[in-house]
């Protein structure tokens, strides 16, 4: 299942779910124009964007490497990968 698919379905859920049920937290992004729900029990953190570091012969949608607290993270944008995906 795709992650679009799965974020939509969960989102239905989450609408025809009872409303005197106890509701799960969720963080809401936006991805090209696009609005979506994720479930906090997905989510470790959120911080604000680091400085990136430039990688080389990386495709468009890899931003770059972040460095957090001593760790390294490939930063993806995830509508340019989606754009390409689709494309191919």
């Amino acid at each position: 299942m795709s992650k679009e698919k799965y974020l939509d379905t969960d989102t239905e859920q989450m609408e025809g779910s009872d409303k005197n049920e106890t509701s799960s937290a969720v963080l809401g992004v936006t991805m090209g124009g696009k609005r979506y729900l994720i479930p906090m029990t997905e989510v470790n953190e959120v911080i604000p964007i680091p400085k990136l570091a430039y990688v080389p012969l990386t495709k468009p949608w890899f931003l770059g490497l972040a460095n957090v607290r001593g760790n390294l993270y490939g930063i993806t944008d995830l509508f340019q990968l989606q754009i390409e995906t689709v494309i191919i």
